[in-house]
């Protein structure tokens, strides 16, 4: 997954580049889903075989869902995490509010 792949997938997925607000509803705004990405500078494989297991959470995105600069919360926050060995780790955060284990599968599928 890669932003451009992002984006195209956002439009079949319209309501993820939204917003929530009032834990209510969705506010379309286009703005997008929260997308960041990583660097590790070791292989995939050397990352994965660290004793401490603990690393693996830094695969996953910031999980602050802290309001936005729109003034709703994200629904869907991404992060790819590039290896040295040129493998990547797709992590992902998807609101359970609006996102069921179906359209989340769907949707990383589609990514």
């Amino acid at each position: 997954m890669r932003s451009r792949s992002l984006s195209q997938t956002l439009t079949l997925f319209y309501p993820f580049a939204g917003r929530i607000k009032d834990h209510l509803s969705i506010a379309r705004n286009d703005e997008g889903a929260y997308y960041v990405e990583a660097r590790v500078n070791l292989p995939l494989c050397v990352f994965l075989n660290l004793p401490d297991s603990s690393y693996v959470s830094q695969l996953l995105p910031e999980s602050n869902w802290t309001e936005t600069s729109a003034g709703g919360y994200y629904i869907a926050m991404i992060q790819v995490t590039n290896f040295a060995c040129g493998g990547i780790a797709i992590g992902a955060f998807l609101s359970h509010v609006i996102v069921d284990a179906p359209a989340a599968a769907t949707f990383m599928i589609s990514s």
